[in-house]
């Protein structure tokens, strides 16, 4: 179901990661399956909510980690090269994401996967590049809230401050030149 050997090793983290989560929900699975034979009716209920959420986890899986494994193409192949030889570059503190070409209409990340996911149309040209990087962001910022990137934080804090300054003096200067002046009374 998860293909051994990979083109990227992105893509070998992704499918480590399917395996791993698909093996869990195996385990709970079975677990509960023992559970419920010896609790009887009362673990019903208790045995119920564990199913649903092995299906969502499972589902997730299916539906965000097996698309980048099993739709490579010569596309996103690149995008994977280009990002993993650039998440090693710059030495990131953080499994390489993996990234699929399957997207229907945007770019979006999906983090408990690590997976970026790019619509197919946008790879023929370097525009789309903000965007990859952007979710890249995504990335970035998630595991700098872990405090495995303090100095990128800081930058990110800096950045963010030095904006609101700016919109907030053009605010100030666009107030002054827009409020009416008050006449003195003769």
């Amino acid at each position: 179901m998860i293909p051994d050997t990979q083109v990227h090793p992105n893509l070998e983290n992704l499918a480590s990661e399917c395996r791993s989560r698909l093996a869990q929900q195996r385990q709970l699975l079975a677990a509960t399956s023992t559970t419920l034979d010896s609790v009887g009716e009362g673990g019903a209920t208790l045995a119920l909510k564990i199913i649903k959420i092995c299906d969502r986890n499972i589902g997730a899986v299916e539906g965000y980690g097996m698309p980048p494994l099993h739709c490579q193409s010569e596309e996103s192949g690149l995008l994977n090269h280009v990002l993993f030889l650039m998440h090693r570059e710059v030495g990131l503190e953080f499994p390489c994401p993996a990234v699929s070409c399957t997207s229907n209409e945007h770019y979006f990340t999906y983090m408990q996967m690590n997976a970026i996911f790019v619509p197919l149309s946008e790879t023929g040209f370097l525009l789309h590049m903000p965007d990859f990087y952007h979710e890249l962001g995504h990335h970035l910022y998630d595991h700098a809230m872990a405090a495995s990137l303090p100095p990128i934080m800081a930058g990110i804090n800096r950045a963010t401050r030095a904006i609101d300054d700016y919109y907030r003096g053009l605010e100030i200067t666009k107030r002054r030149h827009t409020t009416p002046r008050r006449r003195e009374p003769t």
